[in-house]
């Protein structure tokens, strides 16, 4: 079939396709990660110094500084925590759609990517499971990278990666 012809038509196609894909997600409560999460965040608020000295979690800073937020603004209630992973998870379809499209240099293949990575269910986890948050903002931070760099915009670009190791220790690869 025919893919969307315009930007905007298939950022909108992108936007309906996660939320059919994740849309159950805006049902799952908490689970037992997220209020281990959650409850190191409470902790972090009254220790500002408290996360750095944990070896993995320093590389999750960007995590607990969205789960504090998120707390702060909506409480306790998961189903927009989930509606934000979500909203990661779109962004992510659209900035490999950009990406690709720097790359490659065709229309279709960056968007029938983007299609596919929308609604594969392989990332599941850091989208309907908050404490992997960190797997989807890792991934925002290097595409974003990517496309920065790919746009000469060097510094935006490193500042974007250094965001993307401070979300997952994993973003180095």
């Amino acid at each position: 079939s025919r893919l969307p012809a315009s930007n905007g038509r298939l950022a909108a196609l992108l936007a309906v396709l996660c939320l059919v894909a994740y849309v159950p997600a805006l049902n799952n409560g908490f689970i037992s990660d997220d209020y281990l999460m959650l409850e190191l965040v409470r902790v972090w608020k009254e220790d500002f110094s408290y996360l750095f000295k944990i070896a993995p979690d320093v590389f999750r800073i960007t995590s607990y500084g969205l789960l504090w937020a998120l707390e702060r603004i909506f409480g306790y209630r998961p189903e927009y925590f989930y509606a934000f992973s979500i909203s990661v998870h779109f962004l992510n379809s659209v900035l490999l759609w950009k990406v690709l499209r720097l790359v490659t240099r065709s229309p279709q293949v960056p968007a029938l990517a983007a299609i596919i990575f929308a609604v594969f269910q392989n990332p599941q986890e850091a989208v309907m499971w908050l404490a992997a948050i960190g797997d989807s903002l890792a991934g925002l931070c290097v595409l974003g990278a990517l496309l920065s760099w790919l746009r000469k915009r060097f510094v935006i670009s490193a500042l974007c990666y250094l965001a993307g190791l401070f979300s997952k220790e994993s973003a180095i690869v």
